[in-house]
């Protein structure tokens, strides 16, 4: 008769010590962690050109037959108001901010004029008949900021004439 305990093979040491398995296990978790971020960053940059490249494509599309009126009108009804959303609350006037807001505004403008790429912004706003985007965002704050300072003088001089 074998003996059963002579058949097992004996192991002296473990195969894996356990703070092996935990830094094998944390690289493994840090490549995986790395490879996602890469293909998050991926994806964004995908949708983020074809957000900037195609989709003012798909409203001025030659194809359509619209006349350059009706394209800036889609522009000023549509593009304009998607870019200014909320500019009360995330438009400063800083150089590097116009300088985003403008190329924006240039990808617009470039399918409403349908002029060439190498063509400035000044020019295509000149050309389009818009103005540009920055100074509209200033005026619009100004504006509104004038508004809401008249409303409140109103409403405390309202309020300490209830009061006498």
């Amino acid at each position: 008769m074998t003996d059963k305990k002579s058949s097992l093979p004996s192991f002296k040491k473990p195969l894996l010590q356990f703070h092996e398995l935990s830094s094998d296990l944390s690289e493994l978790s840090l490549k995986r962690y790395k490879r996602s971020q890469t293909e998050r960053s991926r994806i964004y940059n995908t949708i983020n050109l074809w957000v900037r490249k195609s989709s003012s494509k798909l409203i001025t599309r030659a194809t359509w037959g619209l006349t350059p009126k009706v394209k800036k009108d889609i522009f000023l009804k549509v593009i304009d108001r998607i870019i200014s959303y909320g500019h009360e609350v995330w438009y400063q006037d800083k150089v590097k901010l116009n300088l985003k807001v403008l190329q924006l505004q240039r990808i617009g403008l470039l399918n409403v004029t349908k002029c060439y790429s190498s063509v400035s912004t000044e020019a295509l706003q000149v050309l389009a008949g818009i103005p540009p985007l920055d100074i509209k965002l200033k005026n619009d704050i100004s504006s509104s900021t004038a508004t809401r300072s008249s409303a409140l003088k109103e409403l405390s001089f309202s309020r300490t004439r209830s009061r006498s």
